[in-house]
C-alpha cells in the first residue's frame, strides 16, 4: 500500500475497505503525465493537459467516500480525464457492474484508453465504456444510474441528477464546492452541500505541481 494511501487513511479521507483497496490496486501514478510522476505521492492536483486537471487524491477520496460505490452498480463518470477514477470504479463495481465514462477531449480519451490497458482485470469482464462528448445533451442518458460522479467542472451545472435511479447518489463540484444529490425512494431529491470542501485549489496548479517535482 503506497504512501499516499496511508496518508489518506490517517487523514480520515479513506475509510471504506473497497475504496481503500481500489486506491491501492489502481495507483494514481499510472495515470499521471510522465513529467509529474515524481509527485505521485503528493496530495496535490496535477495538470493533465488539454485544459484539464487531475484533482488532489484527498479530494477524489472524499468524493468517492460520499459516492459509496457498490458491486454490480451502474456508474456514470462525467470527466474521465486520464482514466484513474473510472478504473477504480470499475474495480469496485466488478464484472456485474458497468462504468460509463465521458469527457470532452478525444486526445484525453486516447490517453485514458492507454492507461486503462495496463490493468489486467479490465480484460476479464469488467466494463468501462468511454465516450467523447461536446456538452450536457450528449452525455449518455439512455438509462438510469446508481451512481454519478462529476470530475470535469465544465459539466457540473448539467442536470444529471435527473438520471439517478431510486436510491441513487450523485457527487459533483458545483461552483467548486462538493454537492451530494440523493434520489429518495419516493422520487424526491435530497441535496447536501459541503461548503468547506473545495474540488480544486485557487492557486496556480501548474506552479504547485512543478514546485514539487
Amino acid at each position: 500500500m503506497g504512501k499516499i494511501v496511508n496518508m489518506l487513511m490517517r487523514g480520515g479521507y479513506l475509510k471504506t475497505d473497497e475504496i481503500i483497496d481500489a486506491f491501492a490496486k489502481v495507483p494514481r501514478v499510472e495515470f499521471m503525465p510522465q513529467r509529474f510522476r515524481s509527485a505521485s505521492e503528493a496530495d496535490i492536483p496535477i495538470p493533465i493537459g488539454y485544459g484539464q486537471i487531475m484533482a488532489a487524491p484527498s479530494a477524489i477520496a472524499y468524493m468517492m467516500e460520499l459516492l459509496t460505490p457498490q458491486k454490480g452498480q451502474s456508474v456514470l463518470v462525467v470527466g474521465f480525464g486520464t482514466g484513474w477514477v473510472s478504473t477504480m470504479l470499475s474495480y469496485i463495481t466488478g464484472p456485474q457492474g458497468r462504468v460509463i465514462s465521458c469527457d470532452n477531449s478525444e486526445a484525453l480519451e486516447e490517453d485514458a484508453r492507454k492507461n486503462m490497458a495496463k490493468f489486467s482485470f479490465l480484460k476479464n469482464g469488467y466494463t468501462i465504456d468511454l465516450y467523447t462528448i461536446d456538452g450536457c445533451k450528449s452525455i449518455p442518458h439512455n438509462m438510469t444510474y446508481d451512481r454519478i460522479i462529476v470530475l470535469n467542472p465544465c459539466f457540473s451545472q448539467c442536470a444529471l441528477q435527473e438520471w439517478l435511479s431510486y436510491g441513487g447518489i450523485m457527487v459533483t463540484p458545483q461552483n467548486n464546492v462538493v454537492h451530494l444529490y440523493r434520489r429518495l425512494d419516493d422520487g424526491e431529491m435530497d441535496l447536501s452541500v459541503y461548503s468547506d470542501k473545495k474540488f480544486l485549489p485557487t492557486q496556480n496548479v501548474e506552479y504547485t505541481a512543478a514546485s514539487i517535482v
